[in-house]
């Protein structure tokens, strides 16, 4: 599983695109994720079982670093996870 965040600091406001991408043997069946700051958790909506992308604006994210947490279980009840941090610098 990997997740793939805009390149660099983020400092301009609008939406921004987390790619999610997944794979397993015997086929995903739930994901679920959310994004921590220091602002607080704020859910990942409609995650597909096939990987693909979520949007997130920004008024959502934190001057700092905002961490990406992605679980993801498969048919056999197998569970993997993955994390990845974006910072926001918006003046």
């Amino acid at each position: 599983m990997t997740i793939t965040l805009p390149n660099g600091t983020i400092t301009t406001e609008g939406d921004y695109t987390i790619t999610i991408s997944l794979s397993d043997n015997v086929g995903v069946t739930t994901v679920n994720g959310y994004v921590q700051s220091a602002l607080g958790r704020s859910n990942l909506n409609n995650l597909s079982t096939a990987g693909g992308t979520a949007t997130i604006h920004v008024s959502k994210l934190f001057n700092g670093v905002n961490t990406i947490y992605i679980t993801a279980t498969d048919a056999a009840g197998n569970v993997g996870k993955a994390s990845a941090s974006v910072t926001v610098a918006i003046p």
